[in-house]
């Protein structure tokens, strides 16, 4: 006797609910942003990353809920994540917190995103634009992923610190690995960007 698979996909559910699902709770995720709030202090602004809509959770929920505590701005991973902010109405500063494409600079510009640098590169085509933009310095201190080399850091410091009419400076991050597991390497990592910062204000 054959399979019958017609009943089998006839009888399967189209409810969203049926196999997993995410609720979240916006008194919930306000709760967890007043924590961190009450960790780091009242004067440090706050940047809720919202990339890959919300990691799933929904951008504009989770963008609404968080709007009114007042965070300095947003990160996402994409310049197109950033110009859908945007286009929903976010007025904050917008971080696009992983290397954007010398093509997305454009639009970077028009929707008056901040953008993440993280080679000499990157930075002489963003400050190729007749616009300012907003820029972050991304310094590499252990992830591996992106950013400036620490270890290299007397060689880009220069190059970077110099002034570019195109570019406006806001600030400068690192990405912690291992940043819930392991306080030596969250210290480590700490000193690292410390050093470039140094290097930065000399």
């Amino acid at each position: 006797m054959k399979p019958c698979f017609w009943h089998l996909s006839q009888s399967m559910s189209t409810n969203p609910k049926a196999r997993a699902w995410v609720q979240l709770r916006a008194d919930a995720l306000r709760a967890n942003y007043d924590r961190i709030v009450q960790s780091v202090g009242p004067e440090v602004g706050v940047l809720p990353m919202v990339k890959a809509d919300a990691y799933g959770l929904g951008v504009s929920g989770v963008v609404k809920a968080l709007e009114p505590l007042d965070p300095w701005g947003f990160g996402v991973a994409t310049v197109s994540e950033g110009v859908a902010l945007r286009h929903a109405g976010v007025v904050r500063p917008i971080v696009v917190c992983s290397p954007a494409p010398a093509d997305d600079v454009a639009a970077a510009v028009e929707h008056d995103l901040q953008l993440s640098i993280s080679s000499l590169r990157a930075l002489e085509h963003t400050a190729a634009t007749d616009r300012t933009i907003g820029w972050h310095l991304d310094v590499d201190t252990g992830m591996g992923r992106s950013g400036f080399d620490f270890r290299t850091s007397s060689d880009w410091m220069p190059e970077v610190s110099r002034t570019r009419p195109g570019l406006r400076w806001v600030g400068c991050y690192t990405h912690l690995h291992s940043a819930d597991a392991n306080a030596d390497s969250i210290d480590l990592q700490w000193s690292r960007l410390e050093d470039v910062l140094e290097q930065s204000e000399a």
